[in-house]
């Protein structure tokens, strides 16, 4: 699901992103200008002192989104793109991802090797979220020869208590992961990935759509934008 969603907000980001930052300025332009509106309301008398700072404070709201979007969009954009797979190619990405988490996830090495161990389990995420099937499978070899080796648990238990340690380790780690889920299952992201449909063909259709309503709100906002200018005091 977080690769779906990082993959899914890349693509989004692609085909919407110019038109979104239009969107967002052009409400920050109008609510600066419904701002001072209201200041100079307020100043004579004509509006509460209360209601224009509201404004104001909108007004602000409204300008850091635009910039706070901005700026993500331009970090986005200067990261490579995930690469786009086809239907077997996913299936293998997928497949090599779930054995190669089985060499080199740091719970399976002692802790002298938790530290390699964590460096190729942080490269292994690195390149399943960028969709690099042929990176993927470079690493897959190199753990399947031998890049990392389990290590057993301490000798100094018995078998019965290791067994009784593992048991709650795991209870602990699942209800620990479970809740992870479910809050990402619960994000707007998500809720919106699920609504856009399983493949990347789906997401194109839905992204057609958003295109049309972010365009027809950006010819609304501008259109009362150039009201309120024409409504200015001479």
């Amino acid at each position: 699901l977080e690769r779906c969603l990082v993959i899914f907000n890349r693509r989004y980001s692609d085909a919407l992103g110019p038109l979104l930052t239009e969107v967002l300025k052009a409400r920050a332009d109008l609510a600066r200008q419904e701002a001072e509106v209201s200041r100079r309301r307020a100043t004579e008398g004509q509006a509460s002192l209360q209601d224009a700072e509201q404004d104001a404070q909108r007004a602000e709201q409204a300008r850091r989104d635009w910039q706070d979007y901005q700026h993500e969009y331009t970090e986005q954009q200067a990261a490579v793109p995930p690469g786009k797979l086809g239907a077997e190619e996913e299936a293998e990405l997928k497949r090599l991802y779930r054995k190669a988490c089985g060499l080199c996830h740091p719970d399976r090495f002692s802790d002298e090797q938790k530290a390699a161990a964590h460096q190729a389990f942080v490269r292994l995420q690195e390149i399943y979220n960028a969709n690099d099937l042929q990176a993927l499978r470079v690493l897959y070899d190199e753990l399947k020869a031998g890049g990392l080796t389990s290590a057993p648990r301490s000798s100094t238990l018995s078998r019965a208590d290791a067994l009784r340690a593992a048991i709650a380790e795991l209870r602990h780690r699942i209800t620990e992961t479970l809740h992870q889920l479910q809050a990402l299952h619960n994000s707007e992201g998500a809720a919106l990935l699920r609504k856009a449909g399983d493949g990347e063909s789906d997401w194109a259709l839905v992204f057609e759509r958003q295109a049309q309503l972010l365009q027809a709100e950006l010819e609304r906002l501008r259109q009362a934008l150039a009201t309120a200018r024409q409504s200015e005091p001479a």
